[in-house]
């Protein structure tokens, strides 16, 4: 989480507290946050990065008084990157743990099927690690987003494409909710900027192998090559890609190409790929 995300999610926790989305409790007690976060499973490593966030969030709020006066406590449970597991944290959080405000699991999926259970029990949650714009809306008032809507992820891609007179573009995804928004915003940014799509491609999630999805890509020849891919596929695609000699003059993936073990697993083969950032300043 940039410096940004942790102010911005630290000044929304304490308006929540200020606007009164949440219970009150004993005076000059900790502030109880909890929260379910991927510690093993498919999203662990990036899991792992999230709960350091949180935690260096707490920490730094702490040192500067708390909030309101009162300091901060983080409760944190694995939920093993299960939707279902998820859920079920969130409902002992609030019911039975009483925690006074929560954050929001990593990813898309597994943020939806916790929404529900913010709603029911109308206490406010920050998601900063959930994009797709269909979690904040169904009439759900209590979930707040912090990142850029994944519908936007490849824009800058998009952009740079079609500044450089690049005329063709493939999309391949995931069948998850997030891989899907993006690629959906994906088709929308292309036509409005005149690229021309030759491939779109769903894959089943699940899938290690990708080569018969990237023949598919191959004789569609693009320019752009743009993957929505979650965390776990990043890596195999891209070593995929190389392996087959699939050779776009531009590859996008949306999510891990910024993480350190991307470039610890493909070297070399990690380089001149694009991905989204967060929050970046434009010059």
């Amino acid at each position: 989480m940039t410096r940004s995300g942790r102010a911005f999610t630290t000044a929304l926790v304490a308006g929540a507290f200020w606007i009164g989305l949440v219970p009150p409790v004993k005076a000059q007690a900790p502030l109880r946050i909890g929260a379910s976060l991927s510690q093993t499973g498919a999203y662990a490593d990036i899991g792992q990065i999230q709960l350091r966030a949180y935690q260096l969030c707490v920490k730094h709020t702490n040192e500067k008084g708390g909030v309101l006066g009162r300091r901060l406590e983080l409760a944190v449970e694995d939920d093993q990157s299960q939707p279902a597991t998820a859920a079920r944290i969130y409902e002992k959080l609030i019911t039975q743990d009483r925690v006074d405000a929560i954050l929001s699991p990593f990813s898309s999926g597994i943020s939806e099927a916790v929404a529900d259970v913010a709603e029911k029990h109308r206490m406010a949650m920050v998601a900063p690690t959930a994009g797709v714009t269909s979690i904040y809306k169904k009439g759900r008032r209590f979930v707040f987003m912090m990142y850029s809507p994944s519908e936007v992820y490849l824009e800058g891609v998009i952009d740079m494409a079609a500044k450089r007179g690049l005329k063709t573009m493939a999309l391949v995804h995931a069948d998850e909710i997030f891989s899907k928004a993006v690629v959906q915003g994906g088709l929308e940014l292309a036509k409005k900027r005149g690229l021309s799509v030759a491939l779109v491609e769903a894959y089943p999630q699940g899938t290690t192998d990708f080569s018969a999805v990237l023949t598919k890509v191959r004789v569609a020849n693009p320019d752009v090559l743009a993957a929505g891919t979650p965390v776990y596929d990043t890596v195999a695609i891209t070593r995929q890609l190389r392996e087959l000699n699939v050779n776009p003059k531009m590859f996008a993936v949306t999510v891990g190409v910024d993480l350190p073990q991307f470039y610890q697993a493909l070297g070399r083969g990690g380089e001149f790929v694009y991905g989204p950032s967060q929050w970046r300043r434009s010059w």
